[in-house]
Parts: structure tokens; sequence; C-alpha cells
């Protein structure tokens, strides 16, 4: 079964896997004229006036058909309620629509208007979105669409500064379309989330689109200002999309920011690239407390291996001697130290991960590019599997420093996601139920006999998974 990620994850991991719109959604990319004529310069609008209180607006019409406006007083709670198969329409002009999906790969937004509960939230954007696997395999070399369905992003603020939807600037639309269970991602995020890692939430939903059937998709928080409000005492700092602290530079640092452009300020950055290449297994503990907290990363490393995240922060793949990991930001609070956050979990949970422990507690002998296959006890490799290497991420400083230094705590969270996993099991169970006829109606859907072995496996999974975390700590 993990076979058929790696099918997909050999070709491109690091190269691929963001399109510059992804890596710098809202960043400089070329001009792009739509089929209104309108420039669509991929630029982040600007933050809300001081003491401008945002909430997004919806549109009803009375009896008589008057339209009528209102603020959305719900929060992002019910909109991500898990007990719940939401439903959005998303309308576009006929002319943006057909321009958008004509030029779906460039990932630039066009107008749009968000149908939810019979109301109408004006002044959305929505294209849309992936890496390798969701964007650019989704397509053959003459360039027609292969996939069922591509993965989207609505963006309630581009036009309005102010805009949003139940609390959101944006939200993200997958497509699941490399997952036959549509489980894996959701049941990843919960699991991060509840073994306290800072992760997005998550929730099914059905979407109607111009000219195509209703489908299923996963609707995803986004890591934005929104994110950060909801979980750290101060969302004032510096966001970094995907932007290891190994550069000296600030070009890489700026490149990846996410807030605060405008002031381009990243010497904290630098500060902690220079100060961790600095440390070494004796000084790491002093030398690092005033930058990370390495029982968060300690976890997040633990989480990683559970779910057995395969293109995340701790896998670093080579591609033309440089090796490079992704699916994550940074953040750090003013005046405060950096968080790892993950994002992107959808290739997870494929197998049982026996190899979970990874031997963190002492650095490889050597650490040149190994064997994938070797690495992750891949015994059917072959074909261009067989070719990838990557760095054991015990000789990554931060990661392997972290996580010898905070044993207990990585320790700690492999004890609590044995219940973890468990849990996500007895979830998914209810999240099939909810959302299976949803399902047999799409079709871009996996077909339902499909759906439910998939959903079988993957419930085996979770609950072996849990037995042989429990079975290693004894």
């Amino acid at each position: 079964m993990r076979r058929f990620f790696y099918l997909f994850i050999a070709v491109s991991i690091i190269g691929c896997s963001h399109s510059a719109a992804d890596q710098a959604d809202g960043g400089a990319k070329a001009d792009l004229t739509r089929a209104d004529g309108a420039q669509d310069d991929g630029g982040p609008a600007a933050d809300a006036g001081a003491g401008r209180i945002c909430s997004g607006l919806f549109t009803v019409r009375d009896a008589n058909g008057k339209p009528i406006t209102a603020k959305e007083t719900r929060g992002v709670e019910y909109l991500f309620d898990p007990t719940k198969l939401h439903q959005l329409q998303i309308d576009v002009a006929a002319q943006d629509w057909a321009w958008l999906k004509a030029h779906a790969r460039d990932e630039s937004y066009v107008p749009a208007v968000v149908v939810f509960e019979q109301r109408r939230y004006e002044g959305a954007a929505v294209r849309f979105k992936g890496g390798w696997t969701t964007m650019s395999a989704c397509f053959d070399e003459s360039g027609k669409q292969i996939c069922a369905k591509l993965s989207l992003k609505l963006r309630f603020n581009k036009y309005d500064s102010c805009g949003r939807f139940f609390g959101q600037r944006r939200l993200v639309l997958n497509s699941s379309v490399r997952d036959p269970s549509l489980m894996r991602e959701r049941l990843a995020y919960d699991i991060a989330r509840r073994a306290g890692v800072p992760a997005g939430r998550t929730s099914h939903v059905t979407v109607k689109l111009p000219d195509q059937p209703t489908g299923v998709y996963l609707l995803v928080e986004a890591i934005d200002k929104e994110f950060l409000e909801d979980r750290f005492a101060d969302a004032e700092g510096n966001l970094y999309k995907q932007v290891w602290p190994i550069h000296e530079t600030a070009e890489p640092y700026l490149a990846a920011l996410r807030t605060n452009e405008a002031l381009g300020q990243v010497q904290e950055m630098i500060d902690f690239a220079k100060a961790l290449k600095a440390s070494d297994e004796a000084s790491f503990s002093t030398a690092m407390s005033a930058w990370i907290d390495v029982a968060q990363i300690a976890r997040l490393m633990a989480v990683s291996r559970v779910i057995s995240s395969d293109d995340g922060p701790d896998h670093f793949y080579c591609w033309d001697g440089v090796c490079e990991n992704a699916n994550f930001y940074f953040y750090r609070q003013p005046a405060g130290r950096f968080t790892l956050l993950p994002w992107d979990l959808d290739n997870t949970l494929w197998d049982v991960e026996p190899n979970f422990a990874w031997d963190w507690w002492r650095k490889p002998a050597s650490c040149a590019a190994v064997s994938l296959c070797e690495f992750d006890q891949i015994s059917d490799c072959t074909g261009e599997i067989a070719a990838q290497t990557l760095i054991p991420p015990q000789c990554d400083s931060l990661l392997g420093m972290s996580v010898r230094q905070a044993k207990e705590a990585y320790q700690q969270t492999l004890s609590a996601l044995v219940g973890l996993l468990r849990k996500a099991a007895s979830d998914q169970t209810a999240f099939r139920a909810l959302i299976r006829s949803a399902v047999g109606a799409d079709p871009a859907a996996p077909k339902l006999s499909d759906f439910d072995a998939y959903n079988d496996w993957l419930a085996s999974v979770l609950l072996k998974q849990a037995d042989t975390v429990e079975a290693s700590l004894k």
C-alpha cells in the first residue's frame, strides 16, 4: 500500500512540491491577464486599517427579492464542526471560469461568490492549487487534465483587506485525488492537534462548481494571521513558509515571509541559523533556549513518525546534490521563540510505520545520503524509487539535537499517541458514515467499493500502529 504514495514522490518532492503560487500565495509573479482584462498581481491585500473590525459580510434576499447585507457572527468552529457535512457553492462568471480552467496551472485568482446556507458571501476569489501529485501530475504532456478534480484555494481578502468568511481570510479545499479513503489528511491533522502540535482544523464539505457536479472535498484551515491569532498569545510576529534555518543571508527568508512582508525584517532567522550552526551536542540546549522549545520539536517529530509522514520537515530528499525538506512553517512570536508548524499532511498513514524511532538517540556514523528504500524499510523497491536518496533527519542539527535533548518529551508523546491513534480509528468510522452518501453521488470520487476497501485498510493501519507503538514502550 505504501508504494502507492512512493510512485508519486519519486519524480519530485522538493523541485515541484509547491508551485510559485503556493510558495508565495500572494508573492510576486509574472503579470497575467484574466479573461475580464483585470491584472492578477498575486499580491497580498493590505492589512485592515487600525481599529477596523473585520467580519465577513453576506447577502440574503427578503420575501420580495430585495438583497439584505449583514455580518457573519458565527465563528470558525461552526465551519469545522466535525459532525456536519457542510455544502459550499462557488459561483464564478462564465468568462472567468473558462479562463481559470484553461490556466489552472498558473494558479491565479479570479473573482467568486461563495454561497453557504443560502447566504452569498461576495468579494471572494478562487484559484486551483496543488503540488506535484495534485497539480503537475494531474495534466498530461499535452496539457490535458487527467485527474478527476483539482484542489482549490479560496481567498476572501484579495479584493477587500477586511474580507472574511467565518473569520477566515483563506481556506483550502483539497481534492484528495491520491487517497481513495478520503480520510488520511483529516485524521493526520486531528492526531497532530490532539498531541499538542499547532495544526490546522479540517472538515469534509461538498462543493458545487460551475458546470461541474457536486463533489466531496476536504476543507483545511490555512496557516495565516487568523491561525496565529487563534493559537498564540501574540500573532504579530513573522511567519515563514518552507525555509530551514541554514542560510546566513536575508533573501531566502524574505522570499518565505508570509506576515509583515512590508517590514522585511528577517534578521531573527539569520541569527537563529548562525546560533544553530555554532552549537554542538554539549552547547545545544543552552544555545537554543532563546530560539526554540526543543520539546515542541520533539513532539512534532514523534507525531510525524507515527503518522508515517513521508514528505514533511523530517525528510531531506536529495535532488541534483541538494537535500531539502518540505511542508512546514516557522512562526516566532515577538520577543519569543520559534515554533515549527506542520503543513500538507495528505501523504500520511499509508501503512504501519515500524521505524518510528529512527534511532534518534545517536547521530549516524555517516551523514551521507542513504537510499530511501533502506531508510524507510521498503522491501519492494524498484525503478525510480530505488534511486531516491535522502539525508537521515538525525543528522540535521535542529531536529537531531532537539529530539536527543528532549527524549522524555518524545517518548511521552509516543505514549499519548497510542490512545490518539485508537481515537482516530473511532472517528474514522463516524466520518466515513457522514460522507459515504456524498461520495457515492460524486462522479469524481472513488467508487464506493474502493472507498470502503481503503477505509477498512486505513482502520487496520491505525489500530496496528497503536499496538506497535504501545509494544515499543514496554
